[in-house]
């Protein structure tokens, strides 16, 4: 049992020294170009790149890239399904037609029945009318003037008759009798006045009677003319 166990150590102390022979004479391992950096390491900071004088390049324009159309868009519309119609154009409101816009005018009115009958008599009281409007409105103002005037020389003749009645009233017989005949010589005057006025009055009454009378007769003769047009028309209607 001894023996074995030499031989057992005997045999590995060979086996060791020829293992360590084998080392010394291997070549050197190459060491490897440089030691790989661990996976997540963090790169080194770029250096800014230096700013290069002279112009500037524009900047090339991107492309804005147009969005593509819908699906629904590119699906070929059914002929038998109406295609839809967009909310702007529903809620916009409906057309008023042009008929329905503009203002419905009154349809013309028909001529008058027989106008020879009926128009021929008022203008021809409308054109007596007209005549006496313009002609009566000279006769109240001359008609006028002449009742103030006669007024005005009535109380003057009145005014004298009462101055006559005092101076009578005096003492003095003599001085009574110069003033009554001053007073009263006066007073006739005063009528001498008022009854030319009176009858300048009663001249223009007279004419303006007799130019009534003939602007009358003149009247009829428009009015029996326009009767006559008027019956006239009506017998041939």
């Amino acid at each position: 049992m001894k023996e074995l166990t030499i031989l057992i150590s005997a045999i590995l102390l060979a086996g060791g020294s020829s293992v360590s022979v084998r080392a010394q004479q291997a070549p050197p391992a190459q060491e490897p170009a440089a030691v790989a950096a661990p996976s997540e390491a963090v790169p080194a900071p770029a250096k800014p790149a230096a700013k290069k004088k002279g112009k500037k390049r524009a900047a090339k324009k991107v492309p804005v890239e147009q969005p593509a159309p819908a699906a629904e868009a590119l699906q070929t519309p059914d002929p038998g399904i109406p295609a839809p119609v967009p909310a702007a154009v529903e809620a916009a409101p409906a057309a008023v037609p042009a008929a329905e816009s503009a203002v419905v005018k009154p349809a013309p009115a028909l001529p008058a029945a027989c106008p020879h009958c009926f128009q021929p008599l008022p203008e021809a009281y409308r054109t007596v009318l007209a005549d006496l409007e313009s002609w009566t409105p000279t006769m109240q103002a001359q008609a006028d003037a002449f009742s103030g005037t006669l007024s005005e020389m009535q109380r003057r003749i009145d005014l004298k008759d009462r101055e006559i009645e005092e101076a009578k009233l005096g003492t003095d017989k003599k001085a009574v009798k110069a003033a009554v005949k001053t007073l009263t010589s006066e007073r006739k005057s005063y009528l001498k006045a008022y009854e030319a006025k009176f009858d300048e009055k009663n001249a223009f009454y007279k004419q303006f009677a007799k130019d009534a009378e003939s602007k009358v007769a003149g009247y009829n003769e428009i009015v029996a003319r326009k009767l006559k047009e008027a019956m006239g028309a009506a017998s041939r209607e």
